[in-house]
């Protein structure tokens, strides 16, 4: 009678570690998947009432890019790489502030809306 209570301990241990096994699985993968989404995500701009302010980014490459950055009431056009950063142009007037989500696009497809409502009615 040994035997059996034997075989019942060693099925317990072994859910055990399977569960164990599965539940770091899946806590690893968790983590890579978080950590691939703040990849894709857009860099969310926490200090833009601070000083210093990225007004846009434009990506030339995969190390490349250009910034429009606002310092001190001043704006810059950046151009950066992997190895330094250079200032291209130094705007004597400040820009005016670009409304958000007014991309070529948008304009048109709100156009396009527009358009469809007019015919239809």
């Amino acid at each position: 009678m040994s035997t059996p209570a034997a075989s019942v301990a060693e099925i317990g241990s072994a859910s055990s570690v399977g569960g164990l096994l599965l539940s770091l699985l899946l806590v690893l993968g968790l983590i890579f998947l978080l950590a691939w989404l703040l990849r894709r995500m857009p860099r969310m701009n926490l200090a833009a009432q601070g000083p210093l302010r990225i007004r846009h980014s434009l990506s030339l490459g995969m190390k490349e890019r250009l910034l429009l950055v606002e310092a001190h009431g001043e704006t810059l056009l950046l151009g950066v790489t992997a190895q330094n950063i250079t200032c291209l142009h130094r705007f004597d007037t400040p820009l005016p502030e670009s409304e958000p989500g007014k991309t070529p696009f948008a304009e048109m497809l709100r156009r396009g809306r527009d358009q469809a409502a007019n015919t239809q009615s």
